[in-house]
């Protein structure tokens, strides 16, 4: 099993890059037949490199609310999404 394979047990389909918060919305360049952008997470192990959309990890989020970095809204989406993560982890 290769460390892909284990950083998608236990995910669902949609979470991958393209759908986590962490998947920048400033940081981003095309790539022939997609886009790739800065990982901004810096517990996961593509921390500061370029993902694909479809790339996965153990360090996924959410992103209902938009990218962390979306532009002019950093500080609240951070802040609603820490609230999320404190709901979520008492479940």
């Amino acid at each position: 099993m290769s460390d892909e394979d284990d950083d998608m047990e236990g995910l669902k389909p949609k979470q991958n890059c393209s759908g986590c918060r962490w998947w920048s919305e400033m940081v981003a360049r095309g790539c022939g037949a997609g886009v790739e952008a800065l990982c901004l997470n810096s517990k996961s192990r593509f921390h500061s490199e370029y993902t694909r959309e479809r790339q996965v990890c153990a360090g996924w989020g959410e992103n209902s609310m938009g990218a962390i970095d979306a532009p002019g809204q950093e500080s609240d989406i951070l802040e609603l999404y820490e609230s999320i993560d404190e709901e979520t982890s008492h479940d």
